[in-house]
């Protein structure tokens, strides 16, 4: 009973964190995008309120229009920055496959307690990891059509 217990609350932990994940993080830079539009739309209504001030209050106006322009920009980078990212979830479906088919070999091989056994978990071990790496490289860096990298990876310049 206790393992069956086991195994199900493993797999639905995983499949949690597998679904969870990425709705917690797009919801989270959602957020912040809603912020930054909030708060350019507060320092506008702001600035158009200064102008009708006294002149001693309407000289702050250059300022609060700099930071308008700050806040515009920083809103299009991040529009840009999403439009041009792309991710291809089917390599880390792979991964995830994989892990879960020869993820058991390493515990199996370390339980045995024999010196064989414990370089086949080592092995096999090291390949899931090289897997579980280049799977997520691929998944959230993956490399266009035409064979060219993207230019927003890890390691790579980017470009305007």
């Amino acid at each position: 009973m206790a393992d069956l217990l086991t195994s199900a609350l493993a797999a639905t932990g995983t499949l949690v964190t597998a679904i969870g994940g990425p709705l917690l993080t797009s919801g989270i830079q959602n957020r912040r995008e809603a912020r930054l539009r909030r708060s350019i739309a507060a320092n506008v209504e702001l600035a158009n309120q200064l102008r009708k001030e006294p002149e001693t209050v309407r000289s702050m106006v250059p300022a609060l229009e700099h930071l308008i322009s700050d806040q515009v920009e920083s809103l299009v980078r991040r529009e840009v920055k999403d439009l041009r990212k792309q991710r291809d979830w089917a390599s880390l479906g792979v991964v995830i496959f994989l892990v879960a088919i020869l993820g058991w070999i390493p515990i199996w091989m370390w339980s045995l307690h024999r010196w064989w056994a414990t370089v086949i978990a080592v092995a096999v071990s090291a390949v899931l990891i090289l897997f579980v790496i280049v799977g997520v490289q691929m998944t959230f860096w993956p490399k266009k059509k035409d064979g060219a990298q993207h230019t927003d990876g890890p390691g790579t310049p980017e470009t305007s």
